[in-house]
């Protein structure tokens, strides 16, 4: 392992691995909560007014199918100009934030604006600063985002970075989840083991902070925001509960959310307890309702997230069906490894810092399993795609997502019209050529 005898950070590692088997096991063993009877009711309401209206015969022909005009995907699907985009993520832990917002430093400032990056979920500030780290690295004249043509990591001014919301909305997070690896990297190279410990503590002052600077940008650009919402959607509620009228005035949200469909291996007497709304295995149909589980993101803060839901602002749900289908490994994964590997003095430059924490990552995955890991799922990297490029390497189903505030498990119904699209199938070869030669 590396850390360079930083034990006692480093030796947590085989604690929250006991700490994570035993809530899995918690989790296998109960059944999902009950939908309430106004839960029930709302997605009997959108399968009696889609079922006469949508004709479409699977998710595949609905995504392909000319949108009608009152479709609010429509302009955000073909909108030209650069895309204002607000960074919103709890990187520090799994890798696969940094690799997101690496990419991101490096698209062409002809296609995207990054108004600012926020961070969210327990440790804000420690995250913040490893955001930090990799924007001014970014900026160094010997940086990977020098060499891309125009990138807005080089090119265009920092954008700020802000620490958010380290509790849920309601009454905080069940369990905060760490790795224990947050900041961790090879000989502390990155940050000391002070750095990390005093950023470590979760600090209440920084509960608002994102989400204000969240509605200043919206409220300065009405209409044009895109919020890549790669974690918890703590920062997006408190900004929305504190301006409701902000819900008019998103673009659009990108979420990094929603566990694969239930289908029916699901127990029967769950199905007819706990889902009592008719479902498929496939394909998505209209006039049926499809049951999904949760995932971390959503889990993180259940409230915030079905609070947004419930806003009717547009939200593009990448979900593990479309980002479980992606590794990424090989030769680009390995060229960023060699640059964290030979990272000695600082300042570090964006890919060292990536380097290095991808280094660390691969490190802690292995001790999990047991097994040497060389490779990583990239969800927030195709959330952060989907957000500049929309449509790019995702096919889509549109409708109605219904949270279900109990346990976090959504239902949704197919509508040509509906505020919400979910991910359902994905063109894997050509988003990981695109991810690779963005990242190095």
């Amino acid at each position: 392992m590396s850390g360079g005898g930083f034990a006692e950070i480093l030796g947590q590692r085989a604690a929250s691995l006991k700490h994570t088997e035993t809530k899995e096991k918690e989790r296998s063993k109960a059944p999902p909560l009950v939908m309430s009877p106004e839960e029930v009711a709302t997605i009997q309401r959108w399968l009696g007014a889609t079922s006469s209206t949508t004709t479409s015969a699977s998710a595949s022909a609905s995504a392909s199918a000319t949108p009608s005009l009152s479709d609010p995907f429509v302009a955000i699907t073909n909108s030209t100009k650069p895309r204002k985009v607000i960074f919103d993520t709890d990187l520090g832990s799994d890798v696969d934030d940094s690799l997101a917002l690496l990419a991101l430093l490096h698209f062409p400032k002809e296609d995207v604006e990054l108004l600012g990056i926020t961070t969210v979920y327990g440790c804000t500030k420690l995250r913040a600063k490893l955001c930090e780290l990799i924007v001014s690295g970014a900026k160094l004249p010997n940086s990977v985002a020098a060499r891309k043509p125009n990138s807005i990591g080089f090119n265009c001014a920092s954008a700020p970075v802000i620490a958010g919301a380290a509790t849920g909305i309601r009454s905080g997070f069940e369990t905060t989840w760490y790795t224990s690896t947050e900041g961790v990297t090879r000989d502390m190279l990155l940050l000391s083991k002070t750095e990390v410990e005093e950023l470590r503590t979760e600090d209440p002052s920084t509960q608002t902070s994102a989400a204000d600077f969240i509605a200043s940008q919206v409220n300065q650009y009405p209409g044009e925001v895109t919020l890549i919402c790669i974690g918890a959607m703590t920062n997006v509620a408190i900004a929305v509960k504190k301006q409701p009228d902000l819900a008019g005035k998103i673009k659009h949200i990108v979420f990094m959310a929603q566990g694969g469909r239930m289908h029916d291996d699901v127990p029967t007497k769950w199905a007819e307890i706990y889902f009592p709304i008719p479902k498929r295995a496939a394909p998505i149909t209209p006039g049926m309702c499809f049951s999904f589980y949760p995932d971390h993101n959503i889990k993180q803060d259940l409230e915030s997230a079905s609070f947004v839901c419930e806003t009717g602002i547009p939200m593009s749900f990448i979900n593990t069906t479309v980002t479980t289908k992606n590794w990424f490994t090989g030769p680009k994964c390995e060229e960023l490894l060699r640059f964290g590997d030979s990272a000695t003095t600082k300042p570090f430059t964006d890919a060292e810092v990536v380097g290095l924490l991808l280094r660390e990552w691969f490190e802690y995955r292995s001790g999990i399993f047991r097994t040497r890991i060389n490779g990583t799922c990239p969800h927030d990297p195709l959330t952060t795609y989907e957000a500049v490029y929309p449509g790019s390497f995702v096919t889509y189903a549109q409708g109605h997502i219904c949270m279900h505030r109990h346990a976090g498990y959504s239902s949704f119904v197919l509508d040509p019209t509906g505020p919400h699209r979910i991910g359902v199938t994905v063109n894997s070869e050509g988003f990981l050529e695109a991810l690779g030669n963005s990242l190095v």
